[in-house]
């Protein structure tokens, strides 16, 4: 959400102003990376696609050296002349792309010897005469939800004590987590993509010959009931991590007094309900050093407002989820089939795990000792009834939040 000096952007002028804060000046770069010498061998190939492979970069030795930067015994440069851009991140994300192209052409005709990844380089802007040492950027598919070893040992062996799928509603769901152990273990954002959406494809069962939706609408119609009924609960959870982050001991006394079997029943009351205005002011309070995390306080004040508005910021969610959905399908296809990756890869893969992830955890626990389901198809037959339910329950008439009713409207329906 935009804010404009503490009110919300009610014009362009608004949008344009906060984009004139940042410098869209472009600037001339060389990158240059450390790699071994068996490179040589393929310079003349390298050149075609813009890379020189060199011993010595001519005139640049004493700024990479000034990075601690020399070529180890055996090691050759890969040196990127001429890239121009806005900021180094993007000029090393264009170079890693032309370092990745090298090492594929290479695998074709050199099978036995896989290349090393190559991360490091350093990155000099040559308009204003300085640059930094870059290694890679977090890989897209480890900037998600995560659970420690032991709690993720714990919930292994539950979903193994209860696991009652049949036979090949397993080796399908086996296949999918196959595909998405591929994506982890890749470097490749090409290959991590298409990976987790063949994953997330092959999850979801066929739409039958009656049903006239397009694959892509069935795809997004058979997804968002998983996603959705996490959504309102992973929205607090974020913000209650964060909170205790930022100031646990206010946080704390925020909490004092109110009834729940957990952090997140008792701020969701907190969210709700008039009657622990004095808590909503303490958290106010706590977050007037932290704009942005007040300003999220604020905004999934008003989704509680009411379970009507509970009932609209789902919908208004379901809306991005498949525009987001369709980014990735288009996506895929422009790699699939024109060989052009998108310059937002990164952001759209760290969706399509999310959304994966979501899937597949939902099936699990549908499929655990406490339910019982033994097909994939019953599990996603399961997810939209239950969806339905909850957001027919937030959409009686007339009805606020209470005591009595908040726990039931809130987390009744889904499976924690």
């Amino acid at each position: 959400m935009f804010y404009a000096f503490g009110s919300n952007v009610s014009s362009n002028e608004n949008i344009r102003q906060f984009v004139d804060v940042f410098s869209h000046e472009r600037h001339d770069f060389f990158v240059a990376y450390r790699a071994p010498d068996y490179f040589e061998g393929f310079s003349e190939a390298a050149k075609k696609i813009g890379i020189d492979v060199c011993k010595n970069i001519s005139g640049k030795q004493t700024i990479l050296s000034r990075f601690g930067f020399s070529v180890r015994k055996g090691g050759v440069y890969l040196y990127i002349d001429s890239i121009i851009g806005e900021d180094p991140y993007t000029i090393k994300s264009a170079a890693d792309r032309k370092v990745d192209l090298l090492q594929t052409l290479i695998g074709l005709y050199h099978h036995k010897e896989h290349p090393k990844t190559i991360l490091e380089a350093v990155v000099y802007n040559k308009t204003l005469g300085r640059g930094k040492k870059i290694n890679k950027s977090k890989n897209p598919m480890h900037k998600c939800r995560d659970l420690t070893k032991e709690k993720a040992a714990k919930k292994l062996d539950e979903f193994m004590a209860g696991f009652s799928m049949k036979r090949d509603s397993f080796q399908k769901f086996n296949r999918s987590a196959e595909l998405h152990a591929l994506a982890l273990a890749s470097d490749s954002s090409e290959n991590q993509m298409i990976n987790l959406w063949i994953a997330l494809e092959s999850l979801i069962p066929s739409k039958g010959e009656a049903n006239d939706k397009s694959n892509i609408e069935h795809v997004v119609d058979s997804i968002v009931p998983f996603i959705n009924l996490e959504y309102i609960c992973s929205l607090v959870l974020s913000f209650v991590r964060d909170m205790w982050r930022w100031d646990s001991r206010n946080f704390k006394n925020a909490l004092k007094g109110i009834s729940g079997s957990d952090v997140l029943s008792k701020t969701v009351k907190i969210l709700a309900l008039d009657e622990f205005n004095e808590s909503k002011d303490i958290i106010r309070e706590s977050c007037r050093g932290y704009v942005w995390l007040g300003l999220r306080f604020e905004y999934i004040l008003t989704i509680f407002h009411s379970p009507k508005s509970v009932s609209d910021a789902l919908e208004a969610h379901k809306v991005r989820v498949g525009w987001q959905i369709r980014r990735i399908y288009r996506a895929r296809n422009m790699m699939v089939h024109e060989g052009i990756t998108p310059t937002y890869i990164d952001v759209l893969i760290e969706h399509a795990h999310d959304y994966l992830d979501c899937v597949m955890n939902g099936v699990m626990r549908l499929a655990s000792k406490a339910n019982t389901l033994n097909a994939i198809d019953q599990a996603f037959k399961m997810a939209e009834i239950n969806y339905k339910s909850y957001r027919d329950g937030l959409r009686v008439k007339n009805e606020n939040f209470s005591q009595e009713n908040i726990e039931q409207k809130i987390f009744e329906k889904i499976i924690r």
